[in-house]
């Protein structure tokens, strides 16, 4: 198991010499980039349901500070959440 950058985690396993990652196929390894090392696969990994409520509870309660920073004078530019 390996955990990414929003916390979910995926299953990475060795079948017949190739690499997955959940059922992503890893198609090219070690690719340097500015900030590290990149390795392709060959499908998007979603969230799972779990970490979509998560996901959009986060983005509420940011929407809430954002729109508490407005009221106070604090945050003058609009925000957009994806």
């Amino acid at each position: 198991d390996a955990k990414t950058i929003n916390g979910q985690k995926v299953m990475i396993k060795v079948k017949d010499d190739k690499v997955f990652v959940d059922n992503a196929q890893v198609v090219k390894t070690d690719i340097k980039a500015s900030n590290g090392v990149i390795h392709v696969i060959d499908t998007v990994i979603l969230p799972k349901e779990k970490d979509k409520e998560k996901e959009s509870k986060m983005k509420y309660q940011w929407r809430w500070h954002i729109d508490l920073m407005k009221k106070g004078g604090i945050l003058n530019a609009t925000l957009f959440l994806l």
